[in-house]
């Protein structure tokens, strides 16, 4: 009795001295009761833990081993299964955490399961994992992150995301740009928390025009006739870098719909004046050069403008406010393109007066919009305008545009849905 009581006073001494550092006292007090008990497995344990930390990988997987040989605990077993996965035995870890589980099912044991499977490229098994840690604690942070990082691994990128938003919204709101943490919480279809954040980040920054628009499409309230000159340039500008990637994997297809409107109305004989109107990066380039004797691209975003200027193709890129730029061109273009602008217009009578000037008799306007059906026009929680046919027939006839086509088209797919919307050719009579 009295040698049990001292070598469990040595233990705690030697704990206490490991936790303080002192690696060097701790290792003798190990070393002496192992000296005078060899079964005694928590001091195994323990100097299992040192080894570790002296940089001593196969001499804490040999005292881990022993501890849970000699007294299988479920901690334990977690702890053997992250040394060997630190020491990249991944199979034998995930026996470990097998074995700790079988003891204690606990949400740590699961996610860890789920990492050394996911080490070893069995995805389907670590998911399956992660779920089970996520049963247990729906609030797992670290397992919903690895089941999200998983799903896209399986292809399945948009369920993923799901989980991935959930993590970073569990996390201290201090810590995240705002934009995103609103952005999340849309993606989760909680608008109310998203439009909250967007009011927090006004209230910091008055003046910021990405929290005002943000937080107009989330509430609904104070909704713009139109997306501000600095809200467009901002996320544009911020965008211009990875734009084209973006879009390729929205599987955008607002260009490719143009095209196929285009073509039974015009002869690809590069004998038209034409206008891209927020040309961004110039994806609509190919569609309308072979239609161009002369090729103007307008846009607000400097950023946008660098790319499609690097692009080439164009005659002339202007960085303007697009209204007042088609007020000075009266009467100047046969085509005018519109592919994803009119998206960040609500009220389209001025826009659409405005084509309707810079155009030449007979001349054709071709653009794209989101769909929308009880109201004109609705300003989203994404900060993009849809609208409604009704109001696109009567917009366009008020600036003496006659619809020739209006095709529904899916524009984009966001979140793994489809955004549905129209592509739609106009044409300004002749004189």
């Amino acid at each position: 009795m009295t040698l049990s009581l001292d070598l469990s006073a040595q233990l705690h001494q030697a704990v206490a001295a490991q936790l303080a550092g002192n690696l060097d006292a701790a290792e003798a007090l190990y070393q002496s009761i192992l000296a005078q008990d060899p079964q005694y497995a928590s001091a195994m344990h323990g100097f299992g833990l040192l080894r570790h930390q002296r940089g001593d990988s196969n001499g804490a997987i040999e005292w881990l081993a022993r501890a849970c040989q000699t007294r299988p605990t479920a901690d334990w077993f977690n702890d053997l299964g992250n040394m060997l996965a630190l020491a990249g035995h991944a199979e034998m870890a995930g026996r470990a955490f097998r074995q700790a589980l079988a003891l204690q099912p606990t949400p740590l044991f699961w996610n860890n399961l789920g990492s050394v499977l996911l080490a070893q490229n069995l995805n389907e098994d670590a998911a399956q994992a992660f779920i089970k840690a996520l049963q247990l604690d729906g609030d797992y942070i670290d397992a919903l992150e690895n089941l999200g990082n998983t799903l896209e691994r399986l292809g399945q990128s948009e369920e993923g995301s799901l989980f991935l938003c959930r993590a970073y919204v569990l996390r201290p709101a201090e810590v995240q740009p705002p934009k995103m943490r609103g952005i999340a919480f849309y993606r989760l279809g909680r608008i109310d928390e998203a439009a909250a954040v967007y009011r927090a980040w006004l209230q910091q920054e008055p003046d910021n025009p990405t929290a005002r628009h943000l937080l107009a499409g989330c509430s609904g309230q104070n909704v713009p006739h139109r997306a501000s000159d600095a809200y467009v340039a901002t996320m544009f500008d911020q965008f211009a870098a990875e734009f084209d990637e973006r879009l390729r994997s929205l599987d955008y297809q607002a260009p490719q719909q143009i095209a196929a409107a285009l073509a039974p109305c015009l002869i690809a004989d590069a004998s038209l004046q034409v206008l891209d109107a927020g040309c961004g990066t110039g994806l609509c380039l190919p569609v309308l050069r072979p239609y161009a004797q002369r090729l103007v691209g307008v846009d607000l975003s400097s950023g946008m403008l660098a790319k499609a200027a690097a692009r080439g193709g164009y005659d002339e890129l202007v960085q303007a406010e697009l209204n007042a730029w088609l007020y000075s061109q009266p009467g100047v273009f046969d085509l005018i393109c519109a592919a994803d602008l009119v998206i960040y217009f609500g009220e389209l009578a001025p826009l659409f007066a405005a084509f309707r000037q810079a155009m030449r008799p007979t001349g054709l306007l071709a653009f794209s919009a989101e769909a929308t059906t009880d109201v004109e026009y609705r300003l989203l929680p994404s900060g993009r305008y849809s609208h409604s046919e009704a109001g696109l027939r009567a917009n366009l006839a008020a600036a003496g545009l006659g619809v020739v086509s209006l095709i529904p088209a899916v524009i984009r797919v966001e979140f793994g849905e489809p955004v549905h919307g129209w592509t739609i050719l106009a044409r300004l009579p002749a004189a």
